[in-house]
C-alpha cells in the first residue's frame, strides 16, 4: 500500500511536518546521506511518518492552532529562546523529523528497546532496583 505524505500545516489528515522532497534535500547533505538515498520512496515516507509520530509524543508549550489539526504544530502562544513569536511549523522541528528518520534507520534497535522497557514499571536485578520513568523516547541530544 502506498503511503501518502500529508504535510499541510494544520490539516486534519496531516501525518508529517516535511514533504519527501524537503527530507531528501535536508538529508542529501547529511553524514549518512548514502543510507537515505539507498532507500526507495515508500521506505523513506514510512520513516518520515514514524518520525512524526515520535515527535507527537513530546509536550510543547502553547496550544494547537485549531482543535481539528492532526499534528501538534502549528501552535499558538509559543516563543523561541530569543523571545520571538513562532509562526507556523519551526524549521528546527522539520529538521528534527529528518534527523529522527535517519537516526532510526542507523540505530533501529535503540528505540525498540526503549519502548519495551517503558512497558515495565520496575526492574530488579539482584540488589539493584530500577524504576522506569515513562515519557517521551530517548533521542540523541542533537535532535532534542
Amino acid at each position: 500500500m502506498a503511503i501518502t505524505i500529508i504535510s499541510i500545516p494544520g490539516d486534519v489528515d496531516a501525518n508529517s511536518y516535511v514533504t519527501l522532497d524537503e527530507a531528501n534535500t535536508y538529508l542529501e547533505a547529511h553524514l549518512n546521506a548514502e543510507t537515505w538515498s539507498a532507500l526507495d520512496d515508500e521506505r523513506k515516507k514510512a520513516s518520515l511518518v514514524h518520525a512524526a509520530r515520535l515527535i507527537e509524543s513530546f509536550r510543547f508549550g502553547g496550544l494547537k492552532s485549531t482543535s481539528t489539526q492532526a499534528l501538534e504544530w502549528p501552535r499558538e502562544g509559543v516563543y523561541d529562546r530569543n523571545g520571538y513569536y513562532v509562526n507556523g511549523v519551526p524549521r528546527k522541528l522539520k529538521d528534527a523529523q529528518c534527523e529522527i528518520a535517519i537516526w532510526e534507520l542507523m540505530e533501529p534497535d535503540r528505540l525498540a528497546g526503549r519502548f519495551e522497557l517503558e512497558t515495565m514499571e520496575a526492574v530488579k536485578i539482584g540488589p539493584i532496583n530500577y524504576n522506569v520513568t515513562k515519557g517521551a523516547p530517548v533521542l540523541p541530544s542533537y535532535i532534542t
